[in-house]
Parts: C-alpha cells; sequence; structure tokens
C-alpha cells in the first residue's frame, strides 16, 4: 500500500493516528492506575515498596520520554491526512511550496 492521494490512503492513515492516539492513551491510563493503586496500599506492601516505587517511577519516565515521538507522528498523520484530503477536494495548487 503507497501512501497515494485516495480515499484508502486517508482511511489507513486517519486509522493509524486513531489507533496510536488510543493506545498511549491507555498505557497513560494503566500507568495512572498502577501509581493510584500503590499510592493507597504503599503502607501495607513491606520490604518490596521501594523496589514497587522504583518500577512505578521507571515506568512513568519511559511514558514521558515515549509520549513526544508519538504526540509528533500523530500530528503528522494529521498533516498527511489534510494534504491528501485538500488535493481530493480540488484545493491544492499544483508545485511545491515550503
Amino acid at each position: 500500500m503507497s501512501w497515494g492521494v485516495n480515499e484508502e490512503a486517508i482511511g489507513v492513515m486517519s486509522s493509524a493516528d486513531t489507533k496510536l492516539v488510543e493506545t498511549y492513551t491507555s498505557i497513560h491510563e494503566m500507568i495512572s492506575t498502577l501509581r493510584q493503586t500503590f499510592d493507597e496500599n504503599k503502607s501495607g506492601l513491606g520490604k518490596h515498596t521501594d523496589q514497587i516505587q522504583q518500577l512505578l517511577d521507571e515506568l512513568e519516565a519511559a511514558e514521558a520520554e515515549g509520549s513526544a515521538p508519538v504526540k509528533k507522528l500523530v500530528l503528522k498523520l494529521t498533516k498527511a491526512i489534510a494534504i491528501r484530503r485538500q488535493h481530493i477536494d480540488g484545493g491544492y495548487s499544483v508545485g511545491r511550496s515550503r
């Protein structure tokens, strides 16, 4: 499948965009739930509390580090969809501009 200027390409890019956002949102919600559960129960976790805290800190750091590329990709997909939509709707001039 090429990234052509047609409805199929727009559909594929739109689907990828939606799935990226949904996946990132799901990961964020899961990590938040883990953090909340840990915070509510840490007084009863005993000797493993520090290890769990460290693991949660690492998960949150990885999520934060990973969010920028995901957001950038979603933005690029959104722009690519808009450009293709403009082509299809006949509002795009021939030639390149930057």
